[in-house]
């Protein structure tokens, strides 16, 4: 048995895994044949599907992991809102890359001075989560809107956890789940 791999850089757009077959030239040669692809997932990447692992089939740029969460559903309270994302490609923040949160709408953070500013949201990162975003969003109560300007010299590795969280203030009336 001959085992040996090489490295190949992947294309930055999707494409399906490629039929990869095999021939031997020489005194006895044999006939093309097919390789037999590995159609498992990939236990180590997170989002992964059956079939991931076939040669060369190459997902489109995406969040694989992208959720969240809040602490309370009680009215006027503070609630923290948890946020976990995870890409399929590296992100820079060479390029003035930006998340933008959209649907947290019903909040009263931002509607009276005594609370938090009205434009800024401070950011809180889970231990060992690098603070690709820095420390704070830009806030829009109106729109429900978070947006978070990546770090200049930043850099996150595909399939590295990026997880934080911030403050909201809760209405003071009933609100329908609004974050998508």
């Amino acid at each position: 048995s001959i085992i040996f791999s090489f490295f190949l850089l992947n294309p930055s757009s999707a494409q399906v895994a490629q039929k990869v077959t095999v021939t031997w030239t020489g005194i006895s040669g044999f006939v093309e044949q097919g390789m037999s692809p590995d159609n498992t997932a990939n236990q180590s990447h997170p989002g992964s599907v059956a079939g991931d692992q076939a040669p060369l089939k190459i997902q489109s740029p995406a969040f694989v992991v992208k959720s969240i969460r809040q602490s309370s559903v009680f009215p006027w309270a503070i609630n923290v809102i948890y946020v976990s994302i995870v890409a399929n490609v590296e992100l820079t923040g060479n390029t003035q890359a930006a998340l933008t949160i959209s649907g947290l709408l019903g909040s009263t953070t931002g509607q009276d001075a005594s609370f938090d500013t009205y434009n800024t949201l401070s950011l809180t990162y889970s231990a060992g989560s690098p603070s690709i975003f820095g420390l704070n969003g830009s806030w829009t109560r109106e729109t429900g809107q978070l947006l978070l300007q990546m770090v200049p010299a930043a850099s996150h590795s595909a399939g590295q956890i990026c997880a934080f969280s911030f403050e909201l203030r809760n209405p003071g009336n009933a609100n329908d789940e609004s974050a998508s």
